[in-house]
């Protein structure tokens, strides 16, 4: 809604996109969804925007991961890959047990160029419910602050010691904030 129409990056919307985006804006209830969602639950803003089989969560995440890769290559990043496999884990040992070691692991994006000239760097992306109830009642900078965190502790250990590249956590919330 704050954007320009660029179609080339999937900003156009159509009549019935743009009434569902200015209801979202000003938390106003969406017209013409489906009653139910497929998980069974009532298809409220809410649940639409953090059910994982009603297929919204996953399709706003691979789109933000798909122009995040877009644009780096667009900006003269090098060697820009969606869905990186990370190099099997051979015995490192991590100081965080949150640490991601499971060796068919995958980051969003990775790419050369992005902080340095010939440095690789990874991104994962999360996008979350800023109106969730885990959420509503937290200041959103401090929300944005423990969603990088947690991607930090998941990755940020083994990408730098094991990959010797940098990381880079892109965090969103579902009115479009970026952390």
């Amino acid at each position: 809604v704050t954007t320009l129409p660029l179609a080339e990056h999937g900003f156009l919307l159509n009549k019935s996109e743009f009434h569902d985006a200015m209801a979202m804006r000003y938390n106003f209830p969406i017209q013409r969804v489906w009653q139910t969602c497929p998980c069974g639950k009532n298809n409220t803003l809410e649940h639409c925007l953090s059910c994982p089989l009603g297929g919204y969560v996953q399709l706003r995440h691979n789109q933000i991961r798909d122009l995040t890769a877009n644009l780096l290559s667009e900006a003269g990043c090098k060697d820009v890959v969606i869905e990186p496999h990370l190099l099997p884990i051979t015995g490192e040992k991590f100081d965080l047990r949150s640490a991601n070691t499971q060796n068919d692991a995958r980051l969003d994006v990775s790419a050369r160029g992005v902080w340095s000239t010939m440095d690789k760097t990874f991104l994962d992306i999360r996008v979350f419910n800023s109106r969730a109830p885990t959420n509503i009642s937290k200041p959103l900078k401090s929300v944005l602050i423990h969603h990088e965190k947690e991607k930090k502790r998941a990755y940020n250990a083994r990408v730098l010691e094991v990959e010797k590249c940098s990381f880079s956590p892109i965090v969103f919330s579902t009115t479009g904030i970026m952390g």
